[in-house]
């Protein structure tokens, strides 16, 4: 079989056997900076609140505290890091986005029927709000609004700019 002219085809070559196609990660993980940065706040803030503790200078008690601010900084490198190295495999990740179809047939036992009534519930709200024309039953034009405005938490900057 022949292909067309004046197309280029670009495939990747299969691993090696023996490899898989994704990659392994091994030791420090995917996020090898945020450890670095986790390691690096730690030591940095130990060492001025050690110099804090033992040197005799009159500002002791501010390298107290800011190697205890730096030490509790260095915490969210560890959860980037931690959070960066977790593994989720693909059926749930595609089930969590959306991208998997779920059939109405799965819609049964107890959390469908919550579903179900979640669902209705929301909708009369979402229903009644559009029929009455904001809560407590008043439309705009009843609490004195021109015709093209609705009430307050439905405006935004942008809004107010253009009706001027």
């Amino acid at each position: 079989r022949k292909k067309p002219t004046g197309q280029v085809v670009l495939s990747a070559p299969p691993p090696p056997p023996g490899l898989s196609a994704s990659p392994v990660y091994r030791g420090l993980g995917r996020c090898v900076c945020c450890f670095w940065l986790a390691v690096a706040f730690d030591i940095v803030g130990l060492l001025v609140l050690l110099i804090g503790v033992f040197v005799n200078v009159f500002f002791y008690d501010l390298l107290i505290y800011a190697g205890a601010i730096v030490i509790f900084l260095s915490l969210i490198w560890w959860v980037f890091w931690y959070s960066g190295n977790i593994e989720v495999p693909p059926a749930e990740l595609e089930d969590d986005v959306g991208l998997l179809k779920k059939d109405k047939g799965g819609l049964s036992g107890i959390s469908g029927a919550v579903r179900r009534l979640s669902s209705r519930v929301s909708s009369g709200f979402r229903n009644s709000f559009r029929r009455n024309g904001g809560p407590s039953g008043t439309s705009g034009r009843a609490q004195g609004q021109p015709p093209g405005r609705r009430w307050p938490h439905r405006r935004n900057r942008w809004s107010l700019l253009w009706q001027q």
